[in-house]
This record gives C-alpha cells, sequence and structure tokens, in this order.
C-alpha cells in the first residue's frame, strides 16, 4: 500500500509518485463533494513534497471563507469516508480522518487564518529546501 498508518504507528516511507496521484483523485471527490464552499484545496504535509521521505498519509488543506460556514461540509465529506473530529486540539479548525489504517487527514480552516498560511508556508519551505527540487511545478 502506498499510504495508510495503523492508530498508534509511526512510520516513515520513501516518496512515491503515486501520493500525488492519489492526492489528485481525492481533491477531484473533495471539490465534488463541497466544492461551492472551497476557495483554495492544497496537497499539505510531507507527501507533498518531491522525494521527501514522509509518514505515509496524505493530509489535504481546505481554505474556506470563514469557520460557521464549514460546518455545512461535514455531512457531505462523512458521505466520502471521512470521520469528523471536530476542531482536534486546534481552534477554528474542521479536522477528518479517512481509512483504516489512516490514509488521509483533511484540515478546513479560514483562508486568512494563521493555521492556513502556516500549513502553506511550511509546504513551501520544505519544497523550497528539498535536495530533489526539480524546479517544475508540482
Amino acid at each position: 500500500m502506498a499510504i495508510g498508518l495503523e492508530k498508534g504507528i509511526v512510520r516513515l516511507a520513501q516518496y512515491s509518485p503515486e501520493w500525488k496521484t492519489l492526492y489528485e483523485e481525492e481533491e477531484k471527490l473533495l471539490i465534488d463533494s463541497v466544492g461551492r464552499y472551497i476557495i483554495d484545496i492544497q496537497h499539505i504535509g510531507s507527501t507533498s513534497v518531491h522525494g521527501l521521505i514522509a509518514k505515509p498519509i496524505l493530509d489535504i488543506g481546505i481554505a474556506i471563507k470563514d469557520f460557521e460556514e464549514g460546518k455545512r461540509c461535514i455531512e457531505p465529506i462523512e458521505s466520502l469516508g471521512y470521520e469528523y473530529k471536530g476542531e482536534n486540539g486546534i481552534p477554528g479548525r474542521h479536522y477528518f480522518v479517512k481509512g483504516d489504517p489512516t490514509t488521509h487527514h483533511l484540515h478546513i480552516v479560514e483562508i486568512n487564518s494563521e493555521e492556513w498560511k502556516k500549513n502553506i508556508t511550511f509546504r513551501d519551505s520544505l519544497r523550497d529546501s528539498s535536495p530533489l527540487k526539480r524546479g517544475d511545478e508540482y
């Protein structure tokens, strides 16, 4: 399996080009389901960095207009197999997990939030410093 971790297990895996494909497939499902609320959707986390050894779970970030509006996304996203975990320790975030073993983490936050900026900045910093940086778009 290219992605997935059992609960309570931490493991790293060699980078797989399949991670990008799996993200793109999931992105399409999410856009089809809750696209009217999405301002931006991004592959974030270690699996989004070409060549990086990573925890094999896809982290997906969705930016929305406001936190309350995000509540409208819960039921449609649950119908895609995600489990809603509330804010799960980060105020202003709707957090979901998918799979058994866990294959996806989904973070829904406001577009202007510090959490959104932090996730994108961290991902971009990893990409910029990757020893395998290829110079082309991800």
